[in-house]
C-alpha cells in the first residue's frame, strides 16, 4: 500500500462516525387555507362545537386514556387539537429533559380567540388547538420598538423575564418543530409556541 492510500485509510477510519439526520420536522404552513385543509375550520365569531368535538382532545390523566402533559400540572385541563397532541407531548418531554429544575405552574392550548384578544385581528393559532402558552404571567408578551429588542437570556432580557423559560426548555421546543414567540423582535410572546406547519 502506497502512503497516500494508507493515508486515506487511516482517515477513514478516523473520522467521526456517521450519523443520521433527525426525521425532518413536517412542512410549513403556507397560510389560512392550508390551515383549515389540514386543521378544520374552528368557526367565526365563536368556535364551532361540531369542530370542537371532532378535533379538540383534553389531556388530563381522569380516567386514565389520556395522560397529562409531562411537566403540566394535573389539575389543569390542557385542550388542543388532537394531530398536535403527539408532536406537543415530544415538546414538553424534550424540554423537561433539557431542563428538569423548571417547574410548570400553568399551560394551556386551545382558547377560541382573536390574535393579542383584538376582534379586528385574525384568529390565534390557539383557536385551533395548535399553539400553547408555557407560564403566560413569567413570560408575559411585550412590544418592542425597532432595535430595542433585547438578546434572549441576556441581562436585558432576565431583567424583564427573570423567572422566564430557560433555554434550554425553549430549544427542546423548537427542536421538536415549533416556532418560539419569544424570537417575534416587534411583539415579543416569550410564553408562546405555535405548531405552524402540517400535522
Amino acid at each position: 500500500m502506497n502512503l497516500l492510500a494508507w493515508l486515506r485509510d487511516l482517515g477513514g477510519r478516523l473520522a467521526a462516525p456517521r450519523v443520521d439526520p433527525p426525521e425532518p420536522h413536517p412542512a410549513k404552513l403556507t397560510g389560512l387555507r392550508e390551515r383549515i385543509q389540514f386543521y378544520g375550520d374552528p368557526g367565526r365569531g365563536a368556535v364551532d362545537d361540531a369542530w370542537k368535538r371532532k378535533n379538540i382532545i383534553t389531556c388530563r390523566d381522569k380516567n386514565g386514556d389520556r395522560p397529562t402533559m409531562p411537566g403540566v400540572p394535573a389539575q389543569w385541563y390542557f385542550e388542543i387539537h388532537r394531530l398536535v397532541e403527539p408532536h406537543a407531548r415530544r415538546a414538553f418531554a424534550a424540554a423537561q429533559d433539557a431542563a428538569p429544575e423548571y417547574e410548570i405552574e400553568r399551560a394551556a392550548s386551545f382558547v377560541f380567540r382573536h390574535q393579542r384578544h383584538d376582534p379586528k385581528r385574525p384568529l390565534s393559532l390557539h383557536s385551533w388547538g395548535i399553539a400553547i402558552d408555557v407560564d403566560a404571567a413569567l413570560n408575559a408578551a411585550h412590544a418592542f420598538k425597532p432595535g430595542e429588542y433585547p438578546e434572549p437570556w441576556g441581562p436585558a432580557w432576565v431583567e424583564r423575564w427573570p423567572r422566564g423559560l430557560p433555554q434550554g426548555f425553549v430549544e427542546a421546543f423548537e427542536a421538536a418543530g415549533w416556532t418560539w414567540g419569544g424570537r417575534w423582535r416587534e411583539y415579543c410572546d416569550p410564553m408562546h409556541f405555535q405548531w405552524d406547519r402540517r400535522p
